[in-house]
């Protein structure tokens, strides 16, 4: 792929660069808008643009990274487009301003802040990864209470399931299928 003058070029290139490594470059008008490395391995080194979760398919231990932000973000569970976190000493931090919420995949290596007024309930479902692991802040003076989706089982010291008040953060880790550990400032 050497040797190649890009000048108003749109569309997407790919060439074997040896040891069965593919770069993919997408381009528009000359400039290269992302660029995918395919390991034999399968896996995958990509650029883009906001986060992966929901848009770019890798498998596990894929890496991307992130041209408009100081992220990168690494494929840890599951399969297809999902399943990516914040890397290299960074946490993705997302505000819920609603009274209900259901953790999600995404959420992984993330801090949560609930900024409801009134009282807000998070589900914990039984489908997130083992390893998974957040942080959740009562931001606001809606007390956040955890409860256990279908088939999930939540444990807490004392079975404190409830934030101590504004501020106080809950740690929420699965540490087998379907089983979780909350930590931090609890209340009954």
């Amino acid at each position: 792929m050497s040797n190649i003058l890009f000048t108003t070029y749109s569309g997407t290139l790919t060439g074997n660069v040896g040891f069965g490594t593919n770069i993919t470059l997408d381009c528009s008008n000359g400039f290269v808008t992302a660029v995918k490395h395919a390991f034999a391995s399968g896996v995958q080194i990509t650029t883009g643009t906001g986060s992966p979760e929901g848009v770019v398919t890798a498998p596990i231990g894929s890496l991307f990274l992130r041209a408009d932000g100081p992220s990168s973000y690494v494929k840890q569970l599951g399969t297809g487009n999902t399943g990516w976190s914040v890397s290299g000493g960074s946490v993705a931090i997302s505000t819920q301003a609603g009274t209900t919420y259901t953790l999600l995949p995404s959420d992984n290596n993330s801090l949560i802040r609930f900024t409801s007024a009134t009282a807000v309930t998070v589900t914990i479902p039984s489908t997130l990864a083992v390893g998974f692991s957040c942080a959740c802040v009562q931001y606001a003076l809606g007390q956040v209470t955890f409860v256990a989706g279908a088939g999930a089982t939540v444990n807490a010291f004392l079975g404190q399931l409830r934030t101590a008040g504004q501020y106080g953060e809950v740690s929420v880790v699965c540490t087998a299928a379907s089983t979780y550990l909350l930590s931090g400032a609890l209340s009954a």
